[in-house]
């Protein structure tokens, strides 16, 4: 379970115009990445770390709430560069949506929920439906993220998007190793290797 808590007036004001600019940069870096966000989200909701101690979390998306995401109201040394956490979370969120939706017409994967591995981003073990969500979104992450670092070189930056590639390799080798894919499963995943292959 994750408690989240309300953002104030303030915040709330902040962090819908860094989106804005956020969005705005993204479509700068790559206009068919932007137009998806803009077919795929209708609200993104702002959020703050609930005040007890218990999970927590930076972003969510659901099928039962398609076209909306959550997002965490940044920590202060996030804010020091609001630019990279906010592309980094909303290509994040954005890119869980669109898998969710090619999903609905082909699996991907008939292994998805049999066994469990250790998860890029997570801490524990988790289905390999999972793992192929994590694996599609960091290489899109990295994607935006390289991107973004060669026009900024922001510390911060370049940290995101190296992490993002170290555990993209993390969940890609997991699924070629233990997914059994569908056809179009296996042409996605190839696809997410080109992706995070060609930024180098």
């Amino acid at each position: 379970v994750v408690e989240i808590a309300a953002v104030s007036a303030d915040e709330l004001g902040e962090g819908s115009q860094r989106i804005r600019e956020a969005l705005a940069v993204l479509r700068e870096l790559d206009h068919a990445m932007h137009a998806e966000f803009d077919e795929l989200v209708a609200t993104v909701r702002l959020f703050n770390r609930a005040a007890i101690a218990g999970s927590t979390t930076t972003g969510l998306s659901s099928l039962r709430y398609w076209g909306q995401m959550y997002l965490r109201y940044p920590d202060d040394f996030e804010k020091e560069d609001w630019t990279t956490f906010l592309l980094e979370h909303l290509v994040h969120e954005s890119s869980h949506i669109l898998l969710h939706s090619i999903m609905s017409r082909d699996p991907l994967l008939a292994n998805g929920f049999t066994s469990r591995y250790q998860a890029p981003i997570r801490s524990d073990h988790r289905p390999l439906y999972g793992i192929y969500h994590a694996m599609f979104v960091l290489s899109r992450i990295f994607h935006i993220l390289s991107r973004y670092a060669d026009v900024t070189s922001t510390p911060s930056a370049r940290a995101a998007r190296d992490l993002a590639r170290e555990r993209f390799h993390q969940g890609y080798d997991t699924i070629v190793e233990h997914a059994e894919l569908t056809t179009a499963g296996q042409t996605l995943t190839a696809s997410c290797k080109d992706i995070v292959a060609e930024q180098r």
